[in-house]
């Protein structure tokens, strides 16, 4: 079994140049954690959701590092105003400022064995493009577990 059978096709999908406060509209509206960004061509160019919020909202000392930066930040004193400040700060800037490149891509011909344990390792949906770089879905945990889990279960 390959990608091809447990692939989303035409997922949702933000523009490198959309401004932030879109994808985050996007997220919000389809109550889904990330979403692939494509240039106008639609090749793929990487991951925009929660987690790059996430880490341009919190202090910095937080995320740095390999481990991922200070572990407890209850000495610091930020208020919600002062997040919500950073978050506001970032609504105009082009997706592609916030883009995640490092999230895998696989093909269709990608081994089911092989996405689930990068599915596993990277905790986020996984692109699947072709050969010259172009979306052509996307391959998710609940896609995967449902095949496996209920698929002639019935």
């Amino acid at each position: 079994m390959t990608c091809s059978n447990v692939l989303i096709r035409n997922p949702h999908t933000v523009a490198a140049d959309a401004p932030l406060r879109n994808a985050v509209a996007l997220l919000r509206s389809h109550r889904i954690k990330a979403l692939p960004v494509v240039d106008a061509r639609g090749k793929y160019l990487g991951l925009f959701g929660i987690r790059s919020l996430m880490q341009h909202i919190l202090p910095r000392a937080a995320t740095l590092g390999a481990a991922g930066g200070i572990a407890d930040l209850g000495f610091m004193h930020d208020s919600l105003q002062d997040v919500r400040d950073r978050y506001q700060a970032l609504l105009d800037r082009p997706v592609a400022d916030l883009v995640d490149a490092s999230i895998p891509r696989l093909s269709e011909q990608t081994p089911l064995m092989e996405a689930l344990l990068l599915l596993h390792r990277h905790n986020h949906l996984l692109p699947v493009v072709d050969a010259s770089g172009a979306l052509v879905g996307i391959v998710t945990t609940w896609e995967v577990f449902s095949r496996v889990a209920f698929e002639g279960a019935e």
